[in-house]
């Protein structure tokens, strides 16, 4: 796949971390190979997950592809479709806390995430949403976050 993925971290309370791979690709309809490998070797490929989507439209049905690295997907029709691969995430750790603050005389609460890489490597994504137990999401960033190697970095999230 040649496409430059959108990197997402998805925290959850229930969940390990994960990294969400999203490629906006241009199909035609047909069959069409599939080659994927993960930009890091952080993301566990044995455990990943795939589906596909147009870009404004119905989710097709979604497929695993753990520890596979070619598969074949089949577009229905042709136009612009979003692949995306969820891999979870290791040596990542990572904790909310809030800020507290008054202003006007009332307690102001400012979550922040703090997140720690415990890997050799950096930890680079476009954007990070915060799930609750349920997997609803609570809170979304699309500011791009870096966590260098063996760092901790505090990331303000959510209201």
């Amino acid at each position: 796949m040649v496409a430059q993925p959108k990197v997402r971290l998805i925290l959850s309370a229930a969940t390990a971390p994960t990294l969400e791979f999203a490629y906006r690709i241009d199909w035609a309809a047909g069959r069409h190979r599939v080659s994927w490998r993960p930009p890091t070797r952080r993301a566990r490929i044995t455990e990943a997950t795939a589906t596909l989507a147009p870009s404004a439209g119905k989710l097709l049905p979604s497929w695993n592809v753990r520890g596979r690295i070619g598969w074949v997907v089949d577009v229905p029709e042709s136009g612009t479709y979003v692949l995306t691969i969820l891999a979870p995430l290791t040596d990542l750790d990572w904790r909310l806390e809030a800020l507290a603050r008054v202003n006007d005389n009332r307690l102001v609460l400012h979550p922040e995430l703090i997140v720690g890489n415990n890997a050799a490597e950096p930890l680079a994504v476009d954007g990070v949403t915060l799930l609750d137990k349920e997997g609803a999401p609570v809170a979304e960033s699309e500011e791009s976050l870096l966590v260098e190697a063996a760092t901790r970095v505090r990331f303000p999230i959510g209201q």
